[in-house]
Formats: C-alpha cells, sequence, structure tokens
C-alpha cells in the first residue's frame, strides 16, 4: 500500500472507529456526476423539479473553494427513528418522521470534531450541490433501492450524509451505481407508494412523491389522496415496508410529546402564530427552521386520515 493510500486509510479507520462509516470517491469522477445531471432531461420529462436540481448543481460547480479538490469524502452516521405524539382531548396520536429530517446536533458536533482530528494537515469543504447519495453509491458506501433511496449495511435507509471536498490523496477506485440484489424481485415499495411515484424501475417520478409536495407551502395537488398523509413531513411508506430497515424499525423512537395546548398551537396556525416556546422545542428536537411553515398544516391532514382509519 503506497503512501497517499495508507493515509487514506488511516482517516476512513478513525472515523469508523468513532461511529462514521466513510469512504473517498476521486474528484476527477465530478467529470461523470456532471454527465448524469445532463442527462436528467432525456431520462424524465424536463419540469421545474428537474430543472432545479440542474440548476442548483451547476452553481456550485466548479466549488468555490480556497483549495484545489482531489477528492470527494462521504460520511455517514444513524438518523434515528423519530416520532412526535400529538395530545388532543384526551387522546394521544403518534406521527413518525422519515429519517434525514432532524438536525441531530450533538452527532453533528461528534462527527466535526472527529474529522477535525482525523484530516489534521488537510483541508475540507462541504460539497454542496451534489447528490450526496450519488456520491455513496460511486463510492461504494451505499446502494440505490428500488425507492431510489439509497441503503447502507449498517443503517438501511436511517442514516444522514455529509459529504465534503477535500486536498487528501485516495486511491483511485470507484463503485458503478449498484442496486440492492433484493430489489428485483420484491415490489412492496412499489405496491404501497400512496401517490404511485414507484413506476420506473430504477428511477422514480419525483413530480408524484409525496416527499416533494409536503416539504413545500403549497397547496397540495387534487389528484393526491387524503389517506396518504402519515407523516409531520415527507413520507415513509417504502422505507417503512422495507425488510431492509426491519431490525431498524425494531428499535426505541425518538419521540417529541406536545401536550394538549401545543398540540393546539401547532394544528390551527403557521409558524408566524407559535410562542416562542413552541418553536423552540421544535427546533431542539431537530426540526429545521425551514420545515416550521408546513408542520401544522400536514400534522392536520395526518391527524384527519388517522381519524378516518378508525
Amino acid at each position: 500500500m503506497n503512501q497517499e493510500n495508507c493515509i487514506s486509510t488511516d482517516i476512513l479507520n478513525q472515523l469508523k472507529s468513532s461511529g462514521f462509516p466513510a469512504a473517498f470517491l476521486p474528484y476527477h469522477f465530478i467529470t461523470q456526476i456532471t454527465e448524469i445531471y445532463d442527462d436528467l432531461p432525456t431520462r424524465r420529462t424536463s419540469t421545474a423539479f428537474i430543472e432545479n436540481v440542474m440548476k442548483r448543481f451547476h452553481n456550485h460547480q466548479p466549488p468555490d473553494i480556497s483549495f484545489e479538490p482531489l477528492s470527494f469524502l462521504i460520511v455517514t452516521y444513524p438518523s434515528e427513528p423519530s416520532q412526535v405524539v400529538l395530545n388532543e382531548n384526551g387522546k394521544q396520536t403518534t406521527i413518525p418522521i422519515p429519517p434525514t429530517y432532524l438536525d441531530d446536533a450533538e452527532q453533528s458536533q461528534k462527527l466535526n470534531d472527529v474529522l477535525k482530528s482525523a484530516v489534521q494537515g488537510y483541508q475540507t469543504a462541504h460539497a454542496k450541490g451534489i447528490s450526496q447519495k450519488l456520491l455513496a453509491v460511486y463510492s461504494g458506501l451505499g446502494k440505490y433501492g428500488r425507492n431510489n433511496i439509497c441503503y447502507t449495511n449498517e443503517f438501511g435507509s436511517f442514516f444522514n450524509l455529509r459529504a465534503y471536498y477535500t486536498n487528501i490523496p485516495c486511491e483511485d477506485t470507484s463503485y458503478p451505481i449498484a442496486f440492492l440484489d433484493s430489489c428485483e424481485s420484491c415490489e412492496l415499495c412499489k405496491q404501497n407508494c400512496p401517490t404511485g411515484a414507484i413506476d420506473q424501475y430504477p428511477v422514480i417520478n419525483a413530480e408524484k412523491c409525496l416527499t416533494l409536495h409536503n416539504e413545500n407551502k403549497q397547496s397540495f395537488p387534487d389528484w393526491i389522496p387524503q389517506s396518504s398523509h402519515h407523516t409531520l413531513i415527507g413520507c415513509l411508506r417504502c422505507q417503512e415496508i422495507c425488510p431492509h430497515n426491519k431490525p431498524i424499525l425494531a428499535k426505541s423512537r425518538h419521540t417529541l410529546d406536545l401536550n394538549e395546548s401545543e398540540t393546539q398551537t401547532l394544528l390551527s396556525s403557521n409558524l408566524e402564530a407559535y410562542p416562542i416556546e413552541l418553536t423552540q422545542k421544535l427546533k431542539q428536537f431537530g426540526f429545521y427552521e425551514f420545515m416550521l411553515p408546513v408542520l401544522g398544516r400536514n400534522a392536520r391532514m395526518a391527524l384527519l386520515n388517522n381519524h378516518n382509519g378508525e
């Protein structure tokens, strides 16, 4: 093993021993990644969503950093299954939250500390505008599922990704875009997708995905069934049913319990009307600020669906 490989291997070992499985990808693979982005309109009808994805990518390429990048460093860490408990008229309703929607400040700080120690003498910068799950798959850290979500052996789909530009030399290797072998004979996610977005394996119709719509403040399109709404943000149907997530979902849930007063406030207002105490409670639990304006609306829809199912 040459010196360059020894350096990158040592960094990866330090990260993994601290609970952060990671991998390097040579920076020159940005050429292949650019080709994938530029090919998006040929794989799907060009839509506002596709155009926004491409614009965000090209706005950050080349990266605005102070060093010449030699590699990407992609890091994973678990995203604990989470839920919010609403209390209304003496009754409790539990609403799940999909992975990646909560900021785990403690884990983020731990990663920053471990990374700072591991890469001493080198430079890193957050990789913006690039699909981090694409980097994870190219680096061999993960594989795509039929639902176009990235999975790892350690965490299923319940994990967070961080990607960095670095000037750390690494081995000139990569992995082909890979899919979970079990997806060839399994269509559970497709059968349970509430909006029919998982329609053309191995890609999905992102415009039909519930996640795209309940992350935004616009009214829901009429074609989305009321029965689709079940989470406080995003969608969890395809991940809940996936066999690869069974061990993860069997674990205890990270829970936010809102009392009756807090529940009523959440259900009856938008962010502008939230008391400071409720806003702080939501943020401390891990909700990013940009999500707060849609939580009340999504909670109302999920509760209505829950009541209709009783």
